[in-house]
């Protein structure tokens, strides 16, 4: 498998690094991998060239980055950290699932610190990208959103239903989504 990704160009899914001298942009790599699609980190490999270097001392640079990655990410992230010999050379692989975050960088805080995966590039997510990340937390989707201004013409739905051989109720309402309660006040989803 590794030799498959070796011979794969860095983008939204993976990530060759020569050494981990840059832990900081390893950790932000991890956190947009998370944000996004998941995706694996390769040490050990030079990024242009795609040359084998290895790392000498890769078990104490497996545990000098699984320290960064708990102690610079929140929530609690737990990538997969395995170490491959191929063709003589160590490498620390670091394999990031997608997960419902959005996780941040601590150092940075939960609004300036998302990042998700552009292509092989890593971007600070934007207020509105934010938001959508913050409902898919919470299992929302936009549509599903009350809209605290809106009315629905009960007379239109009425008619709707009756179109479909259907009576409008309250409570078939809410189930289709099409309005929720909050407060005890009937809202229509965006």
């Amino acid at each position: 498998m590794i030799e498959q990704l070796l011979a794969e160009n860095e983008g939204k899914t993976i990530e060759f690094k020569e050494t981990t001298r840059s832990l900081s942009g390893i950790v932000k790599t991890v956190v947009a991998f998370a944000n996004s699609a998941g995706g694996t980190i390769i040490i050990g490999v030079k990024d242009k060239t795609k040359d084998l270097v290895g790392l000498s001392e890769v078990l104490s640079e497996e545990e000098r980055l699984a320290n960064a990655i708990t102690d610079s990410i929140f929530p609690l992230l737990t990538p997969d950290l395995e170490v491959q010999s191929i063709r003589g050379k160590e490498l620390l692989i670091i394999h990031v699932s997608h997960s419902i975050g959005p996780y941040y960088l601590k150092s940075e805080g939960p609004e300036l610190g998302v990042y998700v995966r552009f292509g092989s590039t890593n971007r600070l997510v934007d207020a509105e990208m934010l938001d959508s990340l913050r409902l898919l937390a919470k299992k929302v989707s936009y549509d599903e959103l009350p809209h605290p201004q809106g009315r629905l013409d009960s007379e239109v739905m009425k008619n709707v239903f009756e179109w479909v051989g259907k009576r409008s109720t309250a409570q078939t309402l809410e189930n289709l989504g099409i309005e929720t309660s909050r407060s005890g006040k009937k809202y229509p989803n965006t």
